[in-house]
Parts: structure tokens; sequence; C-alpha cells
């Protein structure tokens, strides 16, 4: 899930070759709820640490891949590649060159 100029940007994958992409439709304050699990599960605000050099950059475009499966954003900062990681959202980033 990313923010977005207070937009939430949310990702899921499914099985190896799909990803999804919705806005606005979880509820931050909201426990989560895990069909499958009893852990006590927490949305955190220090997501993946590859991403925190990112964080604040403006969004100046937003593609779908075909191949690999899954989305890239620019940002003034570099890129991010969403993909499909078999059955589970990866995330790779990458700095500005130059």
């Amino acid at each position: 899930m990313l923010d977005i100029e207070g937009a939430r940007v949310e990702f899921a994958a499914n099985g190896v070759d799909e990803i999804s992409l919705t806005w606005n439709t979880i509820d931050l304050s909201r426990p989560i709820r895990w069909s499958s699990s009893e852990m006590d599960l927490v949305w955190r605000g220090d997501g993946l640490a590859a991403l925190a050099r990112h964080c604040g950059a403006r969004v100046l475009d937003a593609q779908v891949a075909l191949d690999p499966n899954g989305i890239a954003i620019t940002l003034e900062s570099g890129e991010l590649r969403i993909f499909n990681a078999l059955d589970e959202v990866g995330v790779s980033a990458a700095p500005v060159e130059g």
C-alpha cells in the first residue's frame, strides 16, 4: 500500500501471474482480519526499508508492465516496480541514475 497525495493505492497478488490495484478501499483504523491466521496483524507505517528514500517524492509517471507482470511507478527519486512475486506482492526500488 502506498500513500500518494492523501490517496491510498493498494496492491494485491493472486496466483503466479495476477496483480490488482485499488484506491482507498482499506480502512486502516480497523483491525486486520486474516481468515486463515490467528496472529495479531497490524498496519505498519514504516514498511520496506528500500522504499524509505522514496518517501515524499513526487510521482512523475506510472505504467502497467505486461512482462514482467506488474506496475512501474517513476518518481523524482527513482523507480518502483510492484509485481506478483509468486502469490505475494513484490517490490523493487531503484534510485535515480546519474
